[in-house]
């Protein structure tokens, strides 16, 4: 990958990182779902995968350069958008108490 996109997309996970850290705290209550580790609620599968949607959609232009063996500049203009993105959500987020 080229140097002028490995920054973006780092920059792009660290805001879903600080979205990650601002979330409301885990919500215990409600239906829940039998799995192999025990009882889970769909609240907090539904709260813990939310972040990370915003995260894989940071890193596919990256992953499309690790693919390609290129970078180019409609992968390094989808790049900056996705990562501005991020950081746009994650200012526009108010921190939880």
């Amino acid at each position: 990958m080229n140097r002028g996109q490995s920054p973006l997309a780092g920059i792009g996970l660290g805001a879903t990182a600080v979205i990650g850290a601002r979330r409301a705290p885990l919500d215990w209550s409600g239906a829940v779902i039998m799995n192999d580790a025990g009882l889970v609620p769909i609240g907090v599968i539904s709260q813990l995968t939310a972040v990370h949607a915003l995260g894989l959609l940071v890193l596919i232009p990256a992953v499309l350069a690790l693919i390609t063996g290129t970078v180019t500049w409609p992968l390094l203009g989808t790049q900056t958008l996705f990562s501005t993105g991020a950081i746009y959500a994650a200012m526009c987020r108010p921190s939880t108490p």
